[in-house]
């Protein structure tokens, strides 16, 4: 059995294994906006003490920036070893399918570039819903280079932390 959170963006559904989501949040309102980033990062959020990149999936996956909605949501999941906020339009559901259902990508998307990013696809209720690989969608410098921003905020974070006691 296999399961997924499902998640929404521009109509078109997508889905990530449960077991790299941490969390479903709120999108947060005090994102640090990160300075040359790409366009796609809308900033650095704290979450409960551990700073993480929000990164717009939308605006990753070429769509023009849309309103938030009272749907969207950030999965707090992770992509490769760090954690991430991935700001999807909504997460609609837990899907539990077998591990048959689940069927490679169609073969013209794998030589793609685009396809790379994709794992697999499954049929769910009529609907086909596209399993991305989270980590090769996010695999840039500039998630490099926020990753190192993101030690240095922590550091100065514990230095202050220290001082006051």
């Amino acid at each position: 059995m296999a399961e997924f959170v499902e998640y929404r963006v521009d109509g078109v559904h997508f889905a990530i294994d449960i077991m790299e989501v941490f969390e479903i949040i709120m999108p947060p309102e005090n994102v640090i906006p990160v300075p040359q980033a790409p366009s796609y990062v809308k900033g650095l959020y704290d979450l409960r003490g551990t700073v993480i990149p929000i990164v717009d999936m939308r605006l990753k996956l070429g769509i023009e920036a849309s309103p938030l909605t009272k749907k969207a949501r950030v999965l707090v999941a992770r992509v490769g070893e760090k954690p991430m906020g991935i700001l999807v339009d909504e997460a609609s559901r837990i899907l539990r399918v077998s591990n048959e259902a689940v069927k490679p990508p169609p073969e013209v998307f794998v030589e793609a570039q685009e396809g790379a990013f994709m794992k697999g696809v499954l049929r769910d209720a009529g609907r086909l819903v596209l399993i991305l690989d989270h980590s090769r969608v996010f695999k840039e410098r500039a998630v490099i280079a926020l990753e190192e921003l993101k030690k240095g905020i922590e550091e100065v974070k514990t230095s202050k932390t220290k001082s006051k006691k």
